[in-house]
């Protein structure tokens, strides 16, 4: 279990999908691949994977590489 603090709500939605309120929480230490993030909002899904943010993509240049299936993150 995470243990991650509910700090608000936020209406969320998407093409093709209706809005609805989903928690937003407030992460103590967030790690992918050798990025350590702290103090970062993340929104809580019923999915089995991730969507990163905007304000996550301003932070770093990230590469997607669809043929051999990598994500980086500098």
């Amino acid at each position: 279990m995470l243990e991650l603090q509910p700090i608000s709500i936020l209406l969320v939605g998407g093409a093709g999908v209706p809005a609805e309120n989903r928690i937003v929480y407030r992460t103590e230490r967030l790690e992918l691949e050798h990025i350590a993030i702290n103090n970062f909002a993340v929104i809580a899904m019923p999915i089995e994977y991730a969507i990163i943010g905007r304000d996550f993509m301003n932070r770093y240049r990230i590469r997607l590489d669809g043929p051999v299936l990598r994500l980086t993150i500098e």
